[in-house]
């Protein structure tokens, strides 16, 4: 009788120890990233900080001003002030243009997720969006104003219509 009262005692705090139980989950790496920026309505990111951050390798050409991003899977392709991008050998129009801010390249935030497969999350309340792919979490707050956007560093309608001619 002891014997059977010591084996219920036993299993109980097992099961008690079992639901209480610390879980040893891989914890996701977060990365926060400051300067999105709101222009138009579209919400355009810092694409290196953030395609880096999603398994992207970069490179930057200058003096063509485009981009060329290699994953596992894909190449990517972006010219500035173009909305057209190439991935693979397809042609994805963005719906709005790549844009050089200050010397960073933002993009649109719905171009990211697509391209890259994440699960792409927005708070408007906080301008937040959250972005998930493969154990990255990349947190992008966007400016509350479009006042970092000096005029300086706009680019010209007539500038505009040049590069899209050529």
């Amino acid at each position: 009788m002891k014997l059977k009262k010591w084996v219920i005692s036993l299993l109980a705090i097992l099961m008690i120890a079992s639901f209480n139980a610390p879980t040893f989950a891989e914890e996701e790496a977060i990365v926060e990233v400051e300067d999105g920026v709101l222009s138009n309505n579209r919400v355009l990111i810092p694409l290196r900080v953030v395609s880096s951050n999603l398994g992207g390798d970069i490179k930057w050409y200058p003096e063509d001003r485009y981009i060329q991003i290699h994953t596992k899977e894909k190449e990517i392709l972006l010219a500035v002030n173009f909305k057209n991008a190439r991935v693979n050998d397809t042609i994805i129009t963005m719906d709005s243009p790549v844009l050089l801010i200050g010397g960073v390249t933002y993009v649109p935030l719905k171009f990211v997720s697509q391209v890259f497969g994440a699960k792409l999350t927005w708070d408007g309340e906080n301008k937040q969006a959250t972005i998930r792919s493969n154990g990255q979490t990349v947190v992008v707050h966007v400016q509350r104003d479009e006042s970092r956007i000096t005029n300086s560093l706009k680019i010209s309608h007539a500038r505009l219509n040049y590069c899209r001619k050529n």
